[in-house]
């Protein structure tokens, strides 16, 4: 059951507060990524392909098919590590105050609320296990996360726990920067295998993950309907 006010307020109250705030953060750094793209578009097309492709396909499909487009654009290791870091840390910071705005009932969006209710299902499923290990609890989960959770689920853990915004959000972005490299340096020698074999090959690889990606989530969602 949800805590909190019942009342929602107005845009400019919500941004007084510490969660507004963050939301703000987040937004900055969306539009900043918008910029970037914007330039690219105009002056380096590339570039431009290559980051539009990390932003869609990590927001959708998750980190390893963003890297994996990365490699393939023939965007470098730290590169396409800080870009897709760079994507990930936004979405926390976009999703994570939503996520407590719509369960202390401060915005009231039905859509919102339905996404809340989810993502508190799956937060939970894991909070017990980490809470007993704390701020290192979290840090594993995000650095090692189980199969189709992320930063956001483990930002929402934090908050759960009762940890302080400022303790969860580093914790949460540390670990996903660490986790982001380590996939990135594995797929950086599977696309490169594969490269020599066919030149097509990267992108075989970046196919092969996102669909096995989508079947995941359909099969996670079909298992989550009531019979």
């Amino acid at each position: 059951m949800k805590t909190g006010h019942d009342k929602p307020k107005s845009f400019s109250e919500l941004l007084r507060n510490s969660e507004g705030t963050i939301l703000l953060l987040g937004l900055s750094l969306f539009v900043g990524y918008v910029a970037v793209l914007t330039a690219g578009w105009l002056f380096f097309p590339h570039y431009y392909s290559a980051f539009a492709g990390i932003m869609v396909s990590n927001a959708v499909l998750g980190r390893l098919v963003g890297l994996g487009v990365g490699f393939a654009a023939d965007l470098g290791f730290f590169t396409n590590v800080f870009v897709n870091v760079y994507v990930e840390s936004t979405l926390v910071l976009l999703f994570y105050p939503l996520f407590i705005l719509s369960w202390n009932r401060l915005l009231n969006f039905e859509t919102l609320g339905r996404w809340s209710e989810r993502l508190h299902g799956s937060a939970e499923r894991y909070r017990g296990k980490i809470h007993r290990y704390g701020v290192i609890g979290l840090f594993l989960f995000v650095l090692f996360p189980f199969w189709m959770t992320g930063p956001i689920v483990g930002a929402i853990i934090g908050y759960l726990m009762g940890l302080r915004h400022l303790v969860t959000l580093p914790v949460v972005i540390t670990g996903t920067f660490f986790a982001t490299a380590a996939w990135a340096w594995m797929l950086k020698h599977v696309q490169d295998w594969a490269e020599t074999i066919d030149e097509r090959g990267p992108w075989l690889i970046v196919f092969t993950i996102a669909v096995l990606v989508l079947f995941a989530l359909i099969i996670r969602r079909f298992r989550s309907k009531p019979m």
